[in-house]
């Protein structure tokens, strides 16, 4: 999955299965809300308001709940990211 600097997020094939605003919202390929980001820059499920995980320090990494790292990302001169799982799979 690729994020575009307009914040697009795009799968494999380039499709857009998502957006994430400037205002921390991230929405689905259909623009619903799914989820935001709070303040303290939790990842917070819109539906049930229950803490999803948080961002890292710089906005590179991102963990879950239970504070495992499931996801880095990885700028490219493009103006886009690549985000890659614990294992380095892209």
């Amino acid at each position: 999955m690729t994020i575009d600097a307009k914040g697009q997020i795009n799968d494999s094939k380039g499709t857009t299965i998502g957006l994430i605003s400037k205002d921390q919202l991230i929405n689905d390929a259909t623009g619903k809300k799914i989820a935001f980001n709070d303040r303290q820059g939790n990842l917070v499920d819109a539906k049930t308001s229950k803490k999803m995980g948080h961002m890292g320090k710089g906005g590179k990494t991102s963990y879950n709940a239970n504070g495992a790292l499931p996801f880095n990302i990885k700028d490219k001169p493009d103006n886009t990211c690549d985000i890659f799982d614990t294992k380095g799979t892209k």
